[in-house]
């Protein structure tokens, strides 16, 4: 029962503690500069407390209040092992071994600890059982969990960081919304920095993995707004959603060999980001994993990814260029969402990726200026493929200007169907692209109870050449427009016989014109 009554209230940590309410205050006592501490009996079998209220009587509220070692209460000395709830305290002096629970404190608090030593005489918590071990000298000194705070050694700003090698992990939220940290050095003992342990560090420039560091957890370093760049190790297989969200002055990331995946919204909003370096173990992009990066202008997606996610690349209002390698068999349409600014597309793979629920979600002026690249020996396949054969500027990789290709805007009037290369249009307008010198053919394929008008080449009339419903264009050497107007027939009757009536002479004179022509004479 010993154990059990020292473990319950470090289970505590992972709550946020509202009101003093919560921990209920077993006695009071004085410090030695007039600071009444309410106490709550954390063991009677270690005779140890924790802080759970502060009041500080006719005291400034600005005053630096210092936690004691020691409390006595009815003739019994108390080791005092950790603050509860210590809400309104505007500064605080920690001597060494003294727990700090989550929620015990404002936003801003002012922590002064003695030495850097400090960190190394803590024993690290998680927040499972089978982490937990007995320490039989006495009870459990721990920081449970990080508070938003300023930290001081020997009433200095504590800007550089160096974790202890005793240490190996950094645990959850523990330097979370630590004002002054400019810089994080990691030993090679530390090979998992738990959730949120650097959320919210303003002015956190750089940090120092070691090449042990296998876990980048969760919101690790998110809204780190000064974080410049960072380089994940190659033996850190896991980097979990939101690592690195947020971090808006960040303009460099280079990517381990040994992840094979970039978690969800794990760069989103890293506004300044230039450049991502992926390495070729990387398998998978989730979704929103680069969202609104304004500033990203080019992505080189590796061969070895399959598959991204939906909304990858969405808001990338800079991104003027991207490849995709030759793993990549679909694109979810919501990656290329927002790509004002894209001037050249590469697709490495022979067979076109499948481009999923298009929508209309690239401009008319993208479609029209843009490049796609593809490899030789592909035009045609992407040519044919819905999606890809939208872009009029298609050559090949490495391709010389002899790959250039030529626009062909095909309109066709009320009354019928034009269909070219694949592609087909009825009472609209199609744009189709040639090869240089290639023939245009196109089928003209009239409504019921119309016929073809009239042809037109750059505003050529070239009627006469269309033969069996057929126009060859023989070659292309300039953007060609090419309209196809339609005309419903219309006959007068004829009486062939001149009885007054429709009979079966008449009505077969008019299909022999219809078949033959208007001007068929019996």
């Amino acid at each position: 029962m010993k154990r059990i009554l020292l473990l319950l209230p470090l289970l505590l940590a992972s709550m946020t503690i509202a009101s003093a309410d919560d921990y209920s205050i077993d006695f009071t006592a004085v410090s030695n500069d007039g600071i009444t501490f309410g106490y709550h009996v954390e063991s009677l079998t270690y005779f140890t407390v924790s802080v759970v209220s502060v009041d500080y009587g006719k005291k400034s509220r600005s005053t630096k209040i210092v936690i004691p070692d020691t409390v006595e209460y009815n003739s019994r000395k108390f080791a005092v092992t950790s603050v509860k709830y210590a809400r309104g305290v505007k500064s605080i002096s920690f001597p060494i071994k003294k727990g700090i629970y989550s929620g015990a404190f404002d936003t801003g608090v002012n922590i002064y600890i003695p030495d850097l030593d400090f960190w190394k005489n803590l024993t690290i918590i998680n927040r499972s059982y089978e982490n937990f071990s007995y320490n039989s000298e006495g009870p459990y000194y721990r920081i449970l969990s990080g508070i938003p705070c300023n930290l001081y050694v020997n009433e200095q700003p504590l800007k550089d960081l160096v974790i202890p090698d005793t240490w190996t992990e950094v645990p959850a939220s523990l330097f979370s919304e630590c004002m002054n940290i400019e810089t994080v050095t990691f030993p090679s003992s530390v090979t998992a920095i738990e959730e949120a342990a650097f959320r919210n560090c303003p002015n956190l420039k750089s940090v120092k993995f070691s090449n042990s560091l296998k876990r980048i957890s969760f919101f690790a370093f998110e809204g780190c707004k000064s974080l410049e760049s960072v380089a994940i190790p190659d033996f850190v297989s896991s980097v979990r959603f939101h690592a690195f969200a947020g971090c808006t002055s960040m303009k460099h990331v280079t990517l381990g060999n040994s992840m094979t995946e970039v978690p969800i919204n794990c760069f989103e909003r890293c506004t300044s980001l230039e450049s991502v370096e992926f390495s070729n173990s990387i398998k998978l992009i989730d979704s929103e994993a680069f969202q609104y990066c304004t500033a990203l202008s080019s992505i080189d997606i590796p061969n070895s990814v399959t598959e991204i996610g939906a909304l990858v690349f969405n808001g990338c209002k800079g991104l003027t260029s991207i490849t995709f390698g030759e793993g990549i068999k679909e694109i979810p349409t919501s990656v290329i969402a927002g790509w004002e600014s894209i001037k050249s597309i590469t697709c490495k793979s022979q067979t076109p990726p499948k481009v999923s629920q298009y929508n209309n979600y690239l401009s008319n002026k993208v479609l029209l200026d843009a490049v796609l690249y593809v490899p030789k020996g592909t035009t045609e396949a992407y040519g044919n493929s819905f999606f890809w054969r939208s872009f009029l500027n298609v050559s090949t990789i490495g391709g010389t200007p002899d790959d250039i290709h030529y626009k062909v805007s095909v309109i066709a009037g009320k009354g019928g169907c034009v269909a070219s290369d694949g592609h087909s249009v009825s009472d609209g307008q199609m744009l189709v692209r040639y090869d240089k010198d290639a023939g245009v053919v196109l089928t003209i394929t009239p409504d019921k109870g119309y016929r073809i008008s009239a042809v037109k080449v750059n505003s050529t009339d070239v009627t006469k050449d269309v033969k069996d419903g057929k126009y060859t264009l023989e070659d292309v050497d300039e953007d060609t427009s090419i309209t196809v107007a339609f005309e419903a027939m219309v006959y007068e009757r004829d009486d062939v016989n001149e009885d007054g009536e429709v009979n079966t002479a008449d009505v077969t004179h008019i299909y022999n014109r219809i078949i033959y022509g208007k001007d068929y004479e019996e």
